[in-house]
């Protein structure tokens, strides 16, 4: 699934791993962070009246409810949520296209959250 990857990026800078994976390593947590920065600071200029409390509050509308404070300190609980609403984003056509990427909304509002800090 397309989305499934945003969200193991997700993991990763949220410091949770999904899958072990031994050959993982900071250099690659650090490009799938770099990643979401870039594709979340898209969304951000595309979406101007965007800020932490408003996309919050998209994420707790999408069932998203766990998702409080900075990404980093995003658990396990947040992660199944963003996949349920990650899976139901795509079910439901509720997609956006940021840099030639096809995501979820749910996706797109967390790179941007990511890309605030």
């Amino acid at each position: 699934m397309l989305g499934g990857a945003t969200v193991v990026a997700v993991a990763a800078v949220a410091g949770v791993r999904l899958v072990a994976d031994d050959a993982s390593d900071d250099t690659s947590d650090a490009a799938e962070a770099a990643g979401l920065e870039r594709i979340g600071a898209v969304y951000l200029a595309e979406h101007p009246a965007a800020d932490a409390t408003s996309l919050r509050a998209a994420l707790r509308s999408a069932g998203v409810v766990s998702a409080e404070g900075r990404s980093a300190t995003w658990g396990a609980d947040v992660l199944a949520e963003l996949a349920e609403a990650i899976a139901a984003d795509f079910a439901g056509g509720n997609v956006v296209s940021l840099d030639g990427w096809i995501l979820s909304r749910t996706e797109a509002q967390v790179a941007a959250l990511v890309a605030l800090g």
